[in-house]
This record gives structure tokens, sequence and C-alpha cells, in this order.
């Protein structure tokens, strides 16, 4: 601070003293001198650390500054060590060419980024994430959009996981698998081990297919020909790979085929992925092993992309990170009360029991807060809804009519049916369909018929 008020001060008394006794200062050097000061007003320094203002009243309210240390697993008193282990941990668990799914690697990197930057935290301690989106997006001394991920990993840990891969270079197809899972593994978390056959380049050949190759003379080399093609009026010159090399270049003579791979090039080779699936995660989530799919002679290898898809369950249906659950109850059990049990995703038992008194209908839908899917960092789990569908019976004894009438606060049917009176008939499932056909097909006339007339 003493060398910034000095600069400063230099500055405003240069520009002070008349013309002609200003020694020549060129607009360069002038804003060096005030660039600290600069600095320190735009990262918030010099308003005992609040962001363009915050702090004063009318400002933003303070956020959610506990996200990114529960991401990395430590307290707000880390020290700065301890957060870089954190991430180390947490990153290597979490990397995409190990397994680890893309979104939590993200959000890891994020948090580093920002709990490794004194700047940054201090304002995301006080103001949480609103306040850091403030000075980004604000011009308050910080980047834009954050650093990219998997470069922070390679600055940490001073490697790349992507380094054999050669830009330009083709590049094998992915393998995909899609690794079915029940519900209750999405729930609990669970560890899958996936056995995969694919190509392997020939380690005795290097892929070539034998030792001592030749030039393929069809093509001199080049892999590929160039044939003549008559349409019409015109002749088109046709380039394809070449049908002696297969587009190569070069041939293997038979006696000095490879006998491991027997001219093929390549073998088959069996690789083992461990797939860590914690609790709460979602469908369609991905891991993604990186150069790991079929190897090709000359091309860069693929990645082996795991698909995680759920099983349809019989009880419970998932919606994000809520659980939908139909449950039939009796018209009895809808005016009196219900309770029954049904075996949750933990194994356990879980007993749902109605308030006394109080009555149910049709499509009514019930709340239990806490019971849904798990979330990660330590979050409040999802909701689990009750969808009531309400069995009415067929019919009633005659006799408990009457009393069911006047508990239900209804009038009872006269003894005597009137002379007049008519007595409907319900409709089977069977004409219910054909009466809704009769309806749609006159609806469609009528519609035909009032196009006609407006013609």
């Amino acid at each position: 601070m003493p060398r910034q008020q000095a600069a400063l001060g230099l500055g405003r008394a240069l520009l002070q003293r008349p013309a002609s006794a200003r020694p020549p200062l060129s607009r360069a050097r002038l804003l060096a001198a005030l660039l600290p000061e600069r600095r320190g007003l735009a990262s918030g320094r010099h308003f005992n650390g609040f962001p363009f203002g915050a702090g004063f009243p009318g400002g933003p309210p303070p956020g959610d500054s506990e996200k990114f240390y529960r991401i990395l697993g430590v307290e707000k008193s880390a020290s700065d060590a301890e957060i870089k282990q954190a991430y180390k941990k947490q990153a290597m668990k979490h990397h995409p060419d190990r397994g680890g799914d893309e979104g939590t690697f993200k959000e890891i990197s994020r948090a580093y980024e920002v709990l490794s930057n004194p700047d940054k935290k201090q304002i995301y301690d006080m103001h949480g994430e609103q306040g850091l989106e403030s000075m980004e997006q604000g011009g308050g001394g910080g980047p834009q959009g954050g650093m990219d991920p998997m470069d922070l990993f390679s600055q940490i840990f001073g490697i790349n996981l992507n380094q054999g891969r050669q830009r330009g270079r083709p590049v094998t197809p992915d393998s995909t698998y899609e690794l079915q899972v029940t519900l209750e593994e999405l729930y609990n978390g669970t560890n899958r081990s996936i056995v995969f056959t694919r190509d392997a380049v020939c380690s005795d050949c290097k892929g070539i297919g034998g030792h001592n190759p030749v030039q393929c003379r069809q093509c001199n080399g080049t892999g590929r020909q160039v044939h003549m093609q008559q349409m019409g009026l015109f002749v088109q010159h046709v380039e394809t790979a070449c049908s002696s090399c297969s587009g190569r270049g070069y041939v293997v003579p038979p006696s000095n085929t490879c006998k491991t791979c027997r001219g093929s090039g390549l073998v088959k080779e069996k690789k083992t992925f461990a797939v860590d699936i914690e609790p709460g995660s979602q469908d369609r989530m991905e891991f993604r092993f990186r150069g790991q799919a079929d190897e090709a002679p000359g091309k860069d290898t693929g990645d082996v992309v795991i698909i995680v898809r759920q099983k349809p369950h019989r009880t419970f249906q998932r919606v994000k990170d809520n659980l939908v659950m139909a449950k039939k109850i009796t018209l009895a059990e809808a005016l009196c009360g219900f309770q029954f049990s049904t075996t949750f995703l933990d194994g356990e038992d879980l007993v749902i029991r109605s308030e006394p008194g109080e009555v149910m209908r049709p499509k009514d839908v019930l709340r239990i807060p806490g019971r849904g899917m798990p979330r990660p960092h330590g979050q409040k789990p999802g909701d689990l809804f009750l969808l009531l569908d309400i069995e009415f019976p067929k019919s009633l004894p005659p006799d408990s009519c009457e009393e069911l009438a006047e508990m239900l606060g209804g009038r009872p049917l006269p003894e005597e049916k009137p002379a007049d009176g008519v007595v409907p008939r319900k409709l089977s499932k069977a004409q219910m369909e054909q009466l809704s056909q009769n309806l749609n097909q006159q609806s469609r006339r009528e519609n035909l018929q009032d196009q006609c007339f407006q013609q």
C-alpha cells in the first residue's frame, strides 16, 4: 500500500506542476506508475474487500460460500496446501481420462481455481458465487469463464493425458458400451468392472503385418489408384485405395508374414475398465476412457465410452433427483386414512401413513421431503412424490347406503321409483372405446364439411 500511495502521489504531483516545469513523462510511464492502484480499486481491496461496493448499504446480499469447500471436502479454515492436496485427490479420482464424470471434474477445477486465488477467495467467502460472477463479468480483475479444467490439471500435475494424440492424424472410432444398472445401484452407488476385447497393434511387427516389407508396384507406394469412369460425354477420374496393398503402400512377401498376427497387423487384447458410480448418479452419465478403443496402424486411438443406463423399476420412477411412486388405495382408506410399507431403495422398509382425518381425493399428490435421490457434495436429497389412485367399490349393499349417505352429507334415495324415472347403465370398456371412435369420426366429417362449405 505505501508503494501504491507513493506512485499515485507522484502521478498527481507531476500533473499539478506547470507544464513548463514538468519533466518529459510518457503516457506509458504514467500508466505504469498508476497501474497497481488501478488494480487495487478494480479488485475491491481498497473498499475493505467489498467487491464494487457490495458491502455498502443496498449492495448484493451474501450468497452461499460453502459450496466450493464441500466440493473439495475441506473446511473453510483449510490452508493453501490443504486445498491443493484436496484438489489433487479429487481431480485424480474424477478425471474423465480415468473414467470420471466430466461435469464433476469441471466443478472440482472451478472450486480450486477460486479457492487458490486470494482475491477470488476473499470475495467468494463474503458473497458466494454471485459476488464472484459480478467481479468476473464486471471487469473486477478476474478472467471471465475461468481456466480450462484440463489446462489447470496439467499445470498442477505437470502432465498431459492427451499428449499422445497428434493433431491432424485420423482417429479410430470410439467404442461405446451401455452399462445397465438398477435404480438401487444409482441410489446407493456401486463399482463395476467391464471387460472389453479390442484390436491392438501387433507388438512383433508394429502393425506392418510382417518383416522387410517392399513397396507396392501397383501404386508405387502411394496406396491410391486412379480409375477413369465414363459418364455420358464426360470422363471422371475416381481415386480409390489400391487393391493390391489395401491402401498401405507396401506389401509383405508371404515368407515374411508375421506369425503372431498372421499378416493382419492386429491382435485381440482384453482391457478391463473400472467404473465408480457414486450415490445419486444420473441416468445416461458417461465415463470416458481416452485412447482405449480399437487401435489401427497410422491412426490415433479413439475412446471407450461407457454410458450408464437405468433399468425400469417396478415401484419407483425417477424424475431428475426426485422419486415418484404410484399407489392404489381403497375408498375406505381415502376417507378414513391409510398406512402401508414398501421396500425402499436402501433395502429398508419405508412406512407411509396419512394424517388422521385427512380425506384423499383421486389424483392427489403427496410429498415426502428428503426421500428422493442423493445429491453430490452434501446437498439436500430430492423428494418422494406419492400419486394416489383411489379404487371405488363396484357395488354397495343396499342396507348400507342410507347410513353412508347420512355420514357423507348426502340424501338417501326414495324407496319408490317414480313412474317416469330412468336408470342409466354403465358402459363396458369395449363400449367406451367404440363410442370414442364414433365421436372422433363424426368430428372429422363435420370438420371436412365445414372446409368444403368455406371453399
